[in-house]
């Protein structure tokens, strides 16, 4: 199944929360075995947080048994550990039901029951065969059939969007008193991320060519019901960093995302043409669940409420991110603590102490009077106005809670003196602007 994230969404790992709806702790063992690969260690470390904290505020997960269901696989994990998550991982009726797992769940991983693979993202290596290894992970005992899902971003599908200019109606005909249509500019820039994604703008297109019906708004979050693929009646024009990423894809591989079958694609693509009668191990696929190209309503998946501000990178040279650069290093350094430095492969980050979306709703919390005086004194009233400290791994470990109150008592004023500070700057940069504008100098060049 190959499903778009859309614009504003490369990152977004609820994308991911499906894979878990309606689970009961008391019968794990239901859960189908899944494998979900990202490709880097802070993505992956941020989809298992997505779905553990799904687990606990809409399955009535514990911590400790949200932990236990998805387990981590990377590098970084010792070999010891790696052993014992494998060996559960393997039984048939084990505790530990889906692996976030990086390259290194590849090559020699056989667990024959597998129900589930999910690649969100563009692995490193963009090749069909990389593609259909990390897909041939599921069923492998050739008894029933395993699912794949491919969370490919929005730009490799042709069908999505259009290098065609814009063509608007002229404003007589576009009617007053209606609602907008398309998100504000500034709605745009904050729904870019940051790993290619970042147009300019979002705009309509025309699809002259498609049977399509017509776009009338951009392809983004706010816009869509439905986030399958075929399902999709709106386009994006392709920014430049859109047509870049696209220019740089193997031919072989976009041809794959616009195929009319994926399956027979690769297949063919392999040499593993699946009419060949003599092919061993061939087994007959219903055409019903072959995929998604040729029966549109498999694999379809709700589309993603729109994103609470709070969890949302605050505006820049606001209090809230004066706050939150104070905070972001305050968790540099407390990350750091975590691994001594002598063992150490990379370097620490902040959201390995605090997650990023925790930072910013920290930020906009000490932010709310925008004054040098908090609206909490003390860890209780804090957890009461931010319930999602609830669910910070540290705020009961390490004394997490305690230490995040006296960084934000502690740090309010210098957040205040910064913000001040920077309002200040840009009243003299504007000040200077207006002073030049009437420098005879400038006079003259605009008179010329």
């Amino acid at each position: 199944m190959l499903q778009p994230l859309l614009r504003g969404c490369l990152r977004d790992f609820r994308r991911l929360e499906f894979l878990v709806a309606g689970a009961n702790p008391a019968a794990t063992y239901v859960i189908p075995k899944t494998i979900i690969y990202v490709d880097n260690k802070a993505k992956l470390t941020a989809a298992r947080y997505t779905i553990i904290r799904y687990l606990i505020d809409f399955c009535s997960f514990t911590k400790s048994e949200a932990r236990k269901l998805i387990k981590r696989y990377d590098a970084d994990v010792r070999s010891v550990d790696k052993d014992i998550i494998f060996d559960d991982f393997k039984r048939e009726d084990g505790d530990y039901r889906i692996m976030a797992a990086t390259v290194s769940m590849g090559m020699g991983m056989d667990i024959p029951d597998v129900d589930r693979v999910v690649q969100f993202g563009l692995p490193p290596s963009i090749s069909l065969s990389d593609f259909w290894q990390r897909s041939r992970r599921a069923m492998r005992k050739k008894v029933g059939q395993g699912i794949a899902y491919f969370f490919i971003p929005y730009w490799c599908f042709d069908r999505l969007g259009s290098a065609a200019p814009v063509q608007r109606k002229p404003a007589r005909e576009r009617g007053r008193g209606t609602a907008p249509t398309l998100p504000s500019r500034l709605r745009a820039m904050q729904l870019a991320e940051d790993d290619g994604d970042n147009s300019d703008a979002v705009s309509i297109v025309s699809n002259a060519d498609s049977d399509a019906p017509a776009p009338d708004a951009a392809l983004t979050l706010e816009t869509e019901s439905s986030q399958n693929l075929f399902e999709l009646g709106r386009l994006v024009k392709w920014s430049k960093s859109d047509l870049s990423q696209r220019g740089k894809l193997d031919p072989s591989v976009a041809r794959w995302f616009n195929a009319p079958c994926f399956r027979r694609y690769i297949l063919a693509f392999l040499q593993e043409d699946m009419d060949d009668p003599l092919l061993e191990y061939r087994r007959i696929v219903d055409p019903k669940k072959c995929c998604n190209a040729c029966n549109n309503s498999l694999g379809k998946i709700p589309a993603l409420p729109v994103h609470e501000r709070e969890t949302m990178k605050p505006y820049q040279n606001s209090f809230a991110d004066c706050a939150l650069q104070l905070l972001t290093a305050w968790c540099q350094e407390k990350a750091r603590e975590l691994v001594p430095q002598s063992e150490r492969r990379y370097d620490i980050v902040p959201a390995f102490w605090m997650e990023k979306k925790l930072q910013y709703r920290v930020a906009r919390m000490m932010a709310r009077t925008k004054k040098p005086k908090l609206p909490f004194t003390d860890l209780a009233s804090m957890k009461d106005m931010l319930p999602a400290l609830a669910h910070w791994d540290f705020v009961e470990e390490r004394g997490g809670g305690d230490a995040l109150l006296q960084f934000c008592l502690d740090s309010i004023e210098p957040a205040h003196r910064l913000w001040i500070d920077k309002k200040k700057e840009r009243q003299n940069k504007r000040q200077a602007g207006s002073s030049a504008e009437g420098t005879p100098a400038r006079r003259q060049s605009r008179q010329r």
